[in-house]
């Protein structure tokens, strides 16, 4: 139970500090959403879908990008996405 109320007092007490690392990767989630919908021509659930599966790597392979534009969007979305799970991880190592 210590260990609970320590991890969410922690939590409380970072949020305020990783307010822009959050707001910059919602930016970044809505670009990547809006460019597949325009590439890809796919519905914005869809792209939304294909943005997460990729901004976090996973791949699933049950959509791919066909077009040059949307094949482009697919490897920043991945390099990007990386880069903010790493400067999540560095944050968290910080405190």
């Amino acid at each position: 139970m210590k260990q609970t109320a320590a991890f969410i007092k922690h939590f409380l007490e970072c949020i305020p500090h990783l307010w822009p690392l959050f707001g910059s990767f919602l930016l970044f989630f809505l670009l990547g959403s809006y460019l597949f919908h325009i590439f890809e021509d796919m519905d914005i659930a869809t792209a939304l879908y294909l943005t997460f599966i990729t901004a976090l790597t996973i791949g699933y392979g049950d959509i791919a990008p066909v077009t040059v534009g949307g094949r482009i969007t697919s490897v920043f979305m991945g390099i990007l996405g990386l880069f903010f799970r790493v400067l999540l991880l560095e944050f968290q190592q910080e405190r």
